[in-house]
């Protein structure tokens, strides 16, 4: 997967029932994501040692969700997905 500068790649995005959030992990750390909501509340909270994200969407308002993705606990990548 190639990423650009924010290292990190949505499909789809936006998404309507599901997408997969790419970033870089290599060395299979063990890493956090953050979504939340426009109003700052903490929608989805998962964790993994592969280098994706499925994000199961059901449940959430269309819009737009900021995430914040941690490897042992630093901030690693932040960005935004589309939710249908």
């Amino acid at each position: 997967i190639s990423f650009d500068s924010r290292g990190y790649m949505v499909i789809p995005n936006p998404g309507i029932r599901s997408t997969r959030l790419y970033f870089k992990n290599s060395k299979g750390d063990r890493t956090e994501l953050k979504l939340y909501g426009v109003n700052g509340g903490l929608s989805r909270h998962l964790f993994t040692e592969s280098a994706f994200f499925d994000l199961d969407l059901t449940g959430l308002n269309g819009g737009v969700y900021i995430f914040s993705i941690l490897q042992n606990g630093n901030s690693a990548v932040n960005g935004k997905i589309l939710v249908e």
